[in-house]
């Protein structure tokens, strides 16, 4: 490991002051929380020092910033691609397959209703059969505009245990019918499924087991004396703090301690969780203080080179946190006697147009006229059919899959297929052709593979810029993709070709890397430049690891470390935060620095802390 000295001037020879000088070039490591897949953006970079000679405070210091400068880059040049452009002029590939609008069933519908206490089942492969699961949950039961109805998940009653996100559960319509004598459904689909999408518990303890050196001895230290032995109840357990000590886990649990059959020993054991905590994986290591199982207990002691007792987590509670309902499928149906009512033309007018981001479908801001027309007897059926375009929207490019709603088509009246919801149809030509300064070669746009269709982003490693791509197969065309969206703001980017790496886009749907390209990378093309000029570059500057005294700290702003210095650095004075810390006696051999503002290649900030003693007669 590598350790960079600290600088200290001690401005009066008695130990009152300290300044600390930090160079960003000189941290032992530069992280850049952008790239994390949790990040929050609360801040950019974490900056980690390590200190040859330790500070040691041996009482209460104040810490307050003494300095700030950088030398960021203030101006440069950008690109853009304005979303306000390309509206909808023109459309084609209407899916006729697809927009049957039905009569609506009425008479003995569906009753809505909610039910609770319904136990979860599982499917054996092996035996072929149902088996019960040890949770239950809160289920409603939705009319749907045929008559029918659809069982979605509400809420969890009991959470059960040993569940995981991703596994397909079950309930037992036929109890959902003995419960309250309402409704049916069909008997070759009795169950209905749903998919676990997040776990209560999943990180909470349920069970350990004694490490392999688990140092859980208990000694007599009257020779010849058996130990005593005892159980303890609401017993704190410590988690190693990674500085040579220990500290509360947040969990509590039963233990006792027992003898050693033959010997003056014993030892102590978990037997039972009775608070998991939190943020815990399979493998963890807790530790019980063996001084509280032995203070008063006589004659039992430890080996003080053995004081706390290692175990490990076998398994977690992993109960169930939320349910999905699947859409669209069958087994989550329930029946009434059904009717219908005779079919009925409409025309309605401002329909929205809609685009399917992530999974969900989310209105364009694009409308237009769709008639609804029955089909000739003896068909009891209709046809939806899109007449016109009533506003064009913006955003869009050729190609684009859009969708009706047929919920909109039935408000009042009609219905339809939910299997067969949404009617598709593609963009043709645009209102507008105008675009940014910023476009895709189109002779490197081909060879893309196996990955999803969607959105992809790549984030420039230099600056704050991001260009959102959208992968897409155009009707008898292979997959190619197009520029969506240019956020944030860079300095250097000249008229000319630039490559986007594969390693370097990211699916934004998952996460996933790179995008199923062959043939080299692709290129875009800046066509023109765009000057920028910073107004404002604020700075905000926190500490990560240090201990102070959080009742003598006031911060509204929700950040849980405490905040040092926030300050504008175009201005010509720097406006400090003028927060000061009161920091507890401590000893420091590292520090963690959070920087809210991109620290590009080549930037250097200089940061001076001032610790001064703390002066109690006036605090």
């Amino acid at each position: 490991m590598y350790f960079f000295y600290l600088l200290l001037l001690d401005m009066n020879h008695n130990n009152d002051y300290k300044i600390v000088r930090l160079n960003s070039a000189d941290a032992y490591s530069n992280q850049d929380l952008t790239t994390l897949t949790n990040y929050d953006g609360d801040y950019d970079h974490r900056l980690t020092y390590y200190f040859n000679n330790p500070i040691v405070l041996p009482e209460e210091y104040e810490l307050s910033i003494h300095s700030f400068t950088t030398n960021k880059v203030r101006n440069g040049n950008t690109i853009y691609y304005p979303a306000e452009t390309f509206g909808i002029a023109t459309t084609y590939n209407y899916d006729t397959t697809v927009d049957e609008i039905l009569p609506e069933t009425i008479n003995q519908e569906v009753i809505e209703e909610t039910i609770s206490g319904v136990r979860i089942w599982d499917f054996s492969d092996q035996s072929q059969v149902f088996y019960e699961r040890d949770a239950y949950i809160t289920v409603k039961i939705v009319k749907e505009a045929n008559g029918n109805g659809y069982i979605y998940f509400e809420s969890v009653d009991n959470r059960g245990t040993d569940f995981a996100v991703g596994d397909y559960i079950n309930i037992d319509k036929q109890e959902l019918v003995n419960k309250t004598g309402n409704n049916t459904f069909n008997s070759a689909y009795r169950y209905a499924g749903f998919n676990v999408v997040s776990l209560n518990g999943g990180s909470e303890i349920k069970n350990v087991s004694l490490a392999p050196s688990a140092n859980n001895v208990i000694l007599s230290y009257a020779t010849g004396l058996p130990i005593t032995e005892g159980t303890f109840y609401n017993l704190p357990v410590y988690k190693d703090d990674g500085a040579g000590w220990y500290e509360y886990a947040g969990v509590r649990v039963t233990a006792d301690v027992v003898s050693t059959t033959g010997t003056n020993y014993g030892r102590v054991i978990i037997t039972a969780i009775e608070i998991g905590g939190s943020d815990w994986s399979i493998g963890d290591s807790i530790y019980i203080d063996k001084d509280i199982v032995v203070q008063n207990v006589y004659p039992n002691t430890y080996s003080s080179s053995a004081r706390f007792a290692e175990f490990n987590v076998t398994t977690l509670v992993n109960g169930i946190g939320v349910l999905s309902t699947p859409t669209n499928s069958i087994t989550q149906e329930m029946l009434p006697n059904p009717s219908t009512l005779p079919f009925v033309n409409t025309t309605e007018i401002d329909v929205p147009f809609l685009k399917l981001v992530n999974g969900n479908y989310v209105e364009t801001g694009a409308t237009g006229v769709v008639s609804v027309l029955k089909n000739p007897d003896p068909d009891v059926n209709g046809k939806a059919t899109l007449q016109e375009i009533t506003e064009e929207g913006s955003g869009f490019a050729i190609d684009n899959t859009l969708y009706i709603d047929k919920a909109f088509l039935t408000k009042d009246n009609n219905s339809y297929n939910s299997a067969e919801r949404y009617i598709g149809f593609q963009v043709q030509s645009l209102t507008s052709s105008s675009g940014g300064n910023v476009e895709v070669v189109n002779v490197t746009n081909w060879g893309f593979g196996y990955m999803p269709l969607g959105n992809y982003y790549w984030q420039d490693p230099y600056s704050t810029i991001k260009i959102t791509f959208e992968l897409y197969e155009p009707v008898g065309f292979s997959r190619r993709v197009r520029i969506i969206s240019v956020e944030g703001t860079g300095y250097n980017y000249a008229v000319g070709q630039y490559e986007i790496p594969n390693s370097e886009v990211v699916e934004v749907s998952s996460g996933t890397i790179g995008w199923g390209k062959t043939n080299g990378n692709l290129q875009i093309e800046i066509t023109s430049n765009y000057p920028i000029t910073y107004d404002t570059i604020i700075y905000k500057v926190s500490l990560e690891n240090i201990l102070y005294n959080n009742m003598l700290y006031k911060n509204t702003d929700n950040d849980g470390h405490p905040i040092v210095l926030q300050t504008d650095v175009s201005k010509p004075t720097l406006d400090f935060y003028n927060q000061v810390l009161t920091l507890t006696p401590q000893i420091i051999t590292e520090l963690k620095v959070l920087v809210k503002q991109p620290i590009l290649p080549n930037e250097r900030i200089n940061i001076s802390l001032l610790l001064q003693k703390k002066n109690n007669i006036y605090n």
